[in-house]
């Protein structure tokens, strides 16, 4: 299931990050809501349950992969003028992610820097998204440093990477908290 759908799913994240997701057909989002359903039974007969694997290294790498995007196209919006390019950060290091996390981690370190600076040099209300983004990005950091990242996948595991990837955060503005 997951080889066939694996694509879909990281087109259809990519698309939903750049809020673009009405471009893919109603029967397209239908069944990624099925393979959801499906993947999420893999792994509950597998004994592997929600409340185990959103709390594992491989959701935590998903999810920050997924707040990656969210950075990167609150940058292009604001500093691009909304000039986003055909994949953000995060969907273009999820499939390095999928086979070896290590790798994608590292990569992208490389890159990362300069939409975190942006957040910290823009004080307006234009970054508040993106200065959201890169606090859940800390919280992730802090909950994937007391792990160790893998440099092989399993199939169960690229699983919990592509749901963490696929998940929507809670966004919760500054009054709130």
């Amino acid at each position: 299931t997951l080889q066939r759908t694996q694509s879909l799913l990281i087109g259809l994240g990519n698309a939903d990050h750049k809020n673009e997701i009405f471009s893919f057909s109603t029967e397209a989002r239908f069944t990624v809501l099925k393979v959801f359903l499906i993947l999420s039974i893999y792994l509950y007969k597998l004994g592997i349950k929600k409340e185990k694997y959103m709390k594992d290294t491989f959701f935590y790498v998903g999810r920050f992969l997924s707040l990656v995007d969210t950075l990167h196209y609150e940058y292009c919006k604001n500093i691009r003028d909304g000039n986003t390019p055909p994949q953000l950060l995060g969907n273009a290091h999820l499939q390095i992610a999928l086979d070896n996390p290590l790798s994608a981690f590292d990569i992208l370190s490389r890159r990362i820097s300069i939409y975190q600076a942006w957040t910290k040099k823009e004080k307006g209300e234009q970054a508040k998204l993106g200065r959201w983004a890169v606090s859940e990005l800390g919280k992730v950091s802090n909950q994937l440093a007391e792990k160790t990242l893998p440099t092989s996948t399993t199939s169960v595991e690229r699983v919990q990477i592509l749901l963490g990837y696929l998940a929507r955060p809670e966004y919760k503005t500054e009054a709130d908290t």
